[in-house]
């Protein structure tokens, strides 16, 4: 099997994919936690939804620090993964 030159743009793509999800998986969650809060003290939920932005982001940077260690860590398994996939 002939060597395949290291692809920059495949590890950046990897990296990028991880971050993302990672992102991804913190909107979703304060997006939910914000249903839920409205949901369980039976607030109406607004059509505008500029109020609920400061409870988004109050929930959003309190999973900020789970996203500071899973985003080092997705990104460590992604390097460690494109070191064995190419060579």
């Amino acid at each position: 099997m002939p060597n395949r030159p290291r692809s920059v743009f495949r590890i950046l793509l990897c990296i990028a994919s991880f971050v993302l999800l990672e992102i991804g998986v913190a909107w979703g969650a304060s997006a939910l936690a914000v249903a839920w809060y409205r949901n369980k003290y039976g607030i109406p939920v607004q059509e505008d939804l500029s109020n609920d932005m400061g409870l988004g982001m109050v929930l959003m940077f309190s999973v900020l620090p789970v996203l500071f260690v899973a985003i080092p860590f997705s990104l460590w398994g992604s390097f460690k993964v494109a070191r064995k996939v190419l060579p």
